[in-house]
């Protein structure tokens, strides 16, 4: 009985102990991807950091105020938003790139309207692609 729990205990505590560990592995993994981000960035001059308001990081995109219907997200790919143009793909493109955009981005629910940018819903995108007539 007693040498059981004793053993129980023991094997809980190193699991215990493992799943920190674990967990301090990928903390340590994202502090080094956001380092080595950051270090391709242009580094600001004397006058440009004396200026600059407090919180603001020196080489990083500041964060834009977004307009209606519009939501900032920081690294998004081009499949960061849907867009009328590719309303027959669900409204986003057949491939997606990798790269990195911080921008204010359509709120879910909404696409990008190619004649205004503005972000509309569904319906408003077909206003868009009526056919020309020509006579």
């Amino acid at each position: 009985g007693g040498a059981s729990s004793l053993a129980s205990g023991i094997l809980i505590l190193v699991s215990q102990t493992l799943a920190m560990k674990l967990l301090l592995i990928v903390a340590a993994v994202l502090v080094c991807l956001e380092l080595c981000f950051a270090q391709g960035q242009p580094s600001p001059g004397v006058s440009e950091a004396i200026r600059r308001p407090p919180g603001v990081v020196p080489g990083w995109p500041n964060r834009p105020a977004c307009k209606r219907r519009e939501v900032y997200m920081g690294a998004s790919g081009s499949c960061g938003e849907q867009n009328c143009k590719y309303l027959s793909t669900g409204g986003r493109p057949f491939a997606c790139t990798l790269d990195l955009r911080y921008k204010c981005w359509c709120r879910p629910g909404y696409y990008r309207r190619n004649s205004d940018r503005k972000c509309v819903t569904k319906r408003f995108c077909k206003k868009q692609s009526r056919p020309i007539h020509f006579e």
